[in-house]
């Protein structure tokens, strides 16, 4: 379902690596501000819903620990 979405926005959508990883995508519009980006301690915390997280996503261990996944 996710591919579908991400196809059908076409080059609006840049994949990128996180860590050496494949797999994450950004507005292709914003691809080149990472790299602008100064390393910071600062967290962002995800809300307490969120549709990526709680729907088609869950599966991602990068976003969810397999053993936290029930919860």
């Amino acid at each position: 379902m996710l591919r579908g979405w991400f196809a059908a926005l076409g080059d609006r959508l840049t994949e990128v690596e996180v860590e050496g990883v494949g797999g994450a995508f950004v507005r292709s519009e914003d691809a080149a501000a990472p790299a602008r980006t100064e390393p910071s301690r600062e967290v962002r915390l995800l809300g307490g819903f969120d549709m990526y997280v709680l729907g088609p996503g869950t599966a991602d261990t990068r976003l969810i620990a397999a053993g936290r996944r029930r919860r």
